[in-house]
């Protein structure tokens, strides 16, 4: 089975950059057959398995794409290294045809090895494999692809002992059910957050998701009182967090975007507003230089973009008005007249 892998490995030496990214076609292999596909299935080069099976899935219907297809699912129920399978899976996500033919096989698959997180003990590659399976689901369920229930379900079922779960699991657990409480509000994923509290691992980012619930929350009140009044303890809740955690750039954006929406029309807002936007740009910039000066996982950097892109918005909207005064006889400089609406409308990313 050696020889599959290696005119595997001379196709990638001579491929172009966009012809390895799309991934090699069976012909290019020279054809492939079940024996082969489930070797490449089990072996470092799932990915490319994938790949090829998406190709063939484009093509007409006929064995080889039902043969690739059945060899990708035993990829993602047998494959025992973490990277192999963390590589498989985001491809996979990018590859919506081949997810959807795949079946209701395809999200078992994925739910089996995040039921494997229960017996993993000190095994990381089974953690961390869990981990990769949970987020591939997440993307899924958010393209439509396969639908939430299962996984909520099973979140709901690990995050009842959190002391049982592995670390490397359950610290990615935080960002995951954050983002299921912002798609799927009411269904589970905020009471997992509440519990996650508990644990030394994830409750500063657990406290973190949800005050980011608790501001859409507030951005969606009936009324301006309610909204200011919640906006108050999104703020305080944030504060909290930077209290105890005064490296969370983060936290600290969130924290001064809110801290400008209360300033809009309150006491000394001529001075406040200003203040609080040159803050912002402030922690933005640090924001930005410690995101290129790490490394952090790639499972993280999503949210640190849309973070990032969040705050670019609410700083822009901010310096669009830093002219924004007027001038009495008394030569008092107050801000001009803001509708603090319109900046509720930037928070929410409908400016």
């Amino acid at each position: 089975m050696q020889d599959v892998e290696e005119r595997l490995v001379t196709w990638m030496t001579h491929a172009t950059t966009a012809e390895r990214r799309a991934g090699p076609t069976a012909d290019d292999l020279g054809g492939i057959d079940a024996a082969e596909a489930a070797h490449l299935a089990t072996g470092p080069f799932l990915s490319e398995l994938i790949k090829a099976a998406a190709h063939q899935q484009s093509a007409e219907a006929d064995g080889v794409a039902e043969m690739l297809r059945s060899a990708v699912l035993t990829g993602l129920r047998q494959q025992q290294r973490h990277s192999a399978f963390a590589g498989a899976v985001d491809v996979l996500v990018t590859r919506p045809e081949l997810a959807r033919a795949l079946g209701t096989d395809l999200p078992r698959a994925l739910l089996a090895r995040l039921d494997e997180v229960h017996r993993a003990e000190d095994n990381l590659a089974i953690a961390l494999i869990a981990a990769e399976a949970t987020e591939c689901l997440v993307q899924l369920s958010l393209a439509r692809i396969t639908t939430p229930a299962r996984l909520l379900g099973e979140l709901a079922k690990a995050t009842e002992d959190i002391d049982q779960l592995p670390e490397p699991f359950v610290v990615r657990l935080p960002r995951m059910l954050g983002i299921l409480e912002a798609h799927y509000p009411g269904t589970g994923p905020g009471e997992a957050l509440e519990r996650l509290l508990a644990s030394d691992y994830t409750h500063r980012d657990a406290a973190f998701e949800i005050a980011l619930a608790e501001l859409r929350s507030a951005l969606e009140a009936p009324d301006y009182p309610t909204m200011i009044k919640q906006l108050g303890d999104v703020r305080r809740h944030l504060a909290e967090l930077i209290a105890v955690s005064p490296e969370r750039l983060d936290a600290q954006i969130y924290h001064g975007a809110i801290d400008a929406a209360l300033a809009i029309g309150g006491p000394n807002a001529d001075l406040r507003v200003p203040a609080i936007a040159s803050a912002l740009r402030e922690t933005l910039q640090h924001y930005r230089a410690w995101r290129y000066q790490s490394s952090p996982p790639a499972w993280s950097r999503p949210r640190q973009d849309d973070i990032a892109a969040w705050a670019e918005r609410i700083s822009g909207w901010l310096a669009d008005r830093q002219d924004a005064y007027v001038y009495f006889d008394n030569d008092t400089k107050v801000r001009a007249p803001i509708d603090a609406m319109s900046l509720i409308a930037a928070l929410k990313g409908k400016d």
